[in-house]
């Protein structure tokens, strides 16, 4: 089975935000790509990479930004990663120890993005990426490597480069990245994306943890932190895209780029369904819009893409076992309003 790559949408926000602060009307092209402007408020929710990419193609052709691969993933920091990740990167003292980290938690971040490590006989070190998908697309290279740059910014500072950077695919940067980082040698066209620096790096530790005891740090791979199933990413997509009446099992396999056949299969050996994801999430949603006691039910109905309040209300009913309206009144009386 083909995998769906899918990323949280900071990493897709750094774009979309570029786009819109210059003036490139991004919007139309997120409409196109059935990805709903509110992403920009929701960085958690998974998206699949196809439709970031679509939005990036379409935008940039009407630009005038150079390296806009490399503008937008420059701006990634800290905050950009997901507040696990963020915790286990600062726990790590070391920067041998916050790659290791990184490369752990990474699948929290990209799905099916691997990493490892190659130390080289000239006494550098490598960090290797490889999209799976193959696309070899400026915007996967760049995120990607910055991910890692800026776990390692963590410890060495904001100004840390690399001394060497790899890119996939037949593209090499230009001028405007050159000149941000003229120390850097860059290479293009190479079967994985990779940073390089000295392997005596590692040890490097962050200044408030000097007096801790000295680390050993083992050039490893470590083994992946649970990653994202493909109900996980169905369930945050529905959070972004909810409430809309095209949220169809069709246009969810679309969008993660799998045939609906797959794609409900797939749903199925997770011991899910598509029909159930979205049952669930609306009745979640419908749990939180019912505890304002100012909307009403008719309103919580039509938000959540219901025909009316009489469809919603069997809907309800059937999942909970009450009416709407009385879960609200024993929700009231649990609080005591």
């Amino acid at each position: 089975m083909k995998n769906p790559t899918f990323a949280r949408a900071s990493y897709g926000n750094l774009f979309l935000e570029l786009f819109l602060e210059v003036g490139v009307p991004v919007r139309r092209w997120m409409d196109a790509a059935w990805l709903p402007e509110y992403v920009l408020e929701m960085p958690d929710v998974l998206v699949p990479n196809a439709q970031i990419i679509d939005v990036v193609w379409a935008a940039e052709r009407h630009g005038d930004i150079d390296d806009i691969a490399y503008c937008a993933a420059s701006r990634m920091t800290l905050g950009t990663l997901s507040q696990p990740t963020q915790q286990a990167v600062l726990r790590a003292s070391t920067v041998g120890s916050v790659l290791v980290t990184a490369i752990r938690e990474a699948v929290r971040e990209d799905a099916y993005i691997p990493f490892w490590f190659d130390k080289l006989s000239n006494g550098n070190v490598r960090i290797h990426a490889q999209d799976p998908s193959g696309k070899e697309e400026p915007y996967c290279n760049w995120s990607t490597l910055f991910y890692l740059i800026t776990t390692v910014r963590s410890i060495l500072g904001p100004n840390w480069v690399p001394d060497e950077i790899a890119l996939m695919g037949d593209f090499y940067p230009g001028r405007s990245v050159r000149d941000a980082l003229p120390n850097t040698r860059f290479l293009s066209n190479q079967r994985s994306a990779w940073i390089a620096f000295p392997a005596t790096l590692l040890n490097s530790r962050r200044t408030h943890t000097a007096s801790e005891p000295k680390e050993q740090i083992r050039l490893q791979n470590p083994s992946a932190a649970p990653g994202w199933s493909l109900s996980d990413a169905v369930i945050s997509m529905l959070t972004a895209h909810l409430p809309n009446e095209t949220a169809h099992s069709a246009v969810f396999a679309n969008a993660l780029g799998l045939s609906e056949r797959t794609f409900r299969r797939t749903l199925s050996q997770e011991g899910t369904s598509f029909r159930l994801l979205l049952a669930e999430k609306r009745m979640e949603i419908a749990r939180s819009l019912l505890d304002d006691r100012d909307v009403r039910v008719t309103e919580v109905a039509l938000s959540l893409g219901y025909r009316n309040a009489t469809h919603f209300t069997r809907s309800f009913r059937a999942f909970h076992g009450t009416t709407p309206s009385q879960y609200r009144k024993a929700a009231s009386a649990d609080t005591g309003d």
